[in-house]
Parts: structure tokens; sequence; C-alpha cells
């Protein structure tokens, strides 16, 4: 059976018919922003490294290229812990971008636990949205756009079942910088 499919951000690049988001052009943004309020030193703190999407190179190679770009240093910090972090802080660095919202907020509680303050201290993005809550912190975070995904992949679905096609080009969505309280300019 020819049926027609769409693969939904696999996290891996699939020939055809494949949805995804632009994982390095979020990185991209949030690294301008950083730029923008006059920082010139971060830290990367990476996935805790036991996943293998995509999106785990692509947010990293988004970030060191884009602060090369930019003559902004950058350590990165392959997981979290509390001895990463007071590493970190002791180098100087007050800013940490995440690879997700939750490594940004279990970021925010290491810092809290070291008797820091978000931004009051130090800066904490999010290079995607937290799935918990933080109440203590409004997290500057890259969306990512999945009711825009959706959709997309509702009308490439009917598209292909009215015109008889079951491919259609890999379609890659941008991500958006959403501006929260969590950062500033420089310490």
């Amino acid at each position: 059976l020819d049926i027609p499919y769409v693969i939904l951000n696999s996290g891996k690049q699939a020939e055809s018919n494949c949805i995804s988001f632009d994982d390095e052009g979020g990185a991209v943004q949030a690294v301008r922003y950083i730029r923008d309020c006059g920082i010139r030193r971060i830290s990367y703190i990476d996935s805790s490294g036991t996943q293998l999407h995509s999106s785990i190179a692509a947010r990293r190679n988004g970030v060191v290229s884009t602060c090369r770009e930019f003559s902004i240093q950058v350590a990165l910090v392959p997981k979290l812990t509390i001895d990463n972090l007071k590493a970190k802080l002791d180098l100087g660095i007050k800013t940490f971008i995440c690879y997700c919202g939750n490594v940004a907020q279990d970021t925010i509680t290491a810092l809290l636990q070291l008797g820091l303050r978000v931004p009051n201290d130090v800066n904490v993005i999010a290079l995607a949205h937290a799935s918990r809550q933080n109440f203590f912190v409004d997290i500057t975070y890259v969306k990512l756009p999945f009711e825009d995904m959706a959709t997309t992949a509702a009308h490439q679905l009917v598209k292909m079942l009215q015109s008889g096609e079951n491919r259609f080009e890999n379609i890659v969505l941008p991500e958006y910088l959403v501006i929260g309280n969590s950062c500033r300019a420089k310490h």
C-alpha cells in the first residue's frame, strides 16, 4: 500500500515527508539576543546526553558557531551538576543557555541552592519551552511552533490525498525567541 504519511520532528533527517523545527536557527536567535544585551561570556548546558535527537547537535552548533561569529566566549557543559555550575561561575560566567526548558529550570533551581537569583545575579535562557512551570522566573526561551507543525502536517496530508502524490519536500519551521525576565543586560 502507498499510504500518505507525515513524519513530525523525527530526530533524524528523513528523505522526504518530514516536518521539523529549525533548532539551529532558534539557538542563533538566543545568542543574538545575548549579544544585544552586551554579554560576552556564556556557558551552554547541553542535554543529559542520554537522548540521541538531532536537536542536541543542531542547538549546540547554533550556539557555538554564533558565539564564534560574535566573538562571545562559550564554555560547554555536557551535563548539569552543581560542581559544573560552580566551575563556570568561578570563571566569571554569569549567563547560561540551556538545551531545553527543563534543563533551564533545573539550572535555576541549582543556582538558587547556590544563593544566586535569576536575573539579579545570573541569566538563564532555554532553547525550548519548559514543560514544568517555574513560579520564580519567567524564562526567556525559544518557542517551538507545535501548532504550526500540526497545521502544516494536516495541510500536507490533505494535499497528498487530493493530488495522489504521497511525497513532499521536507519542511523546516522557524522557531521564535520569547523574551521573559530571566536574562538582562550584562551584570
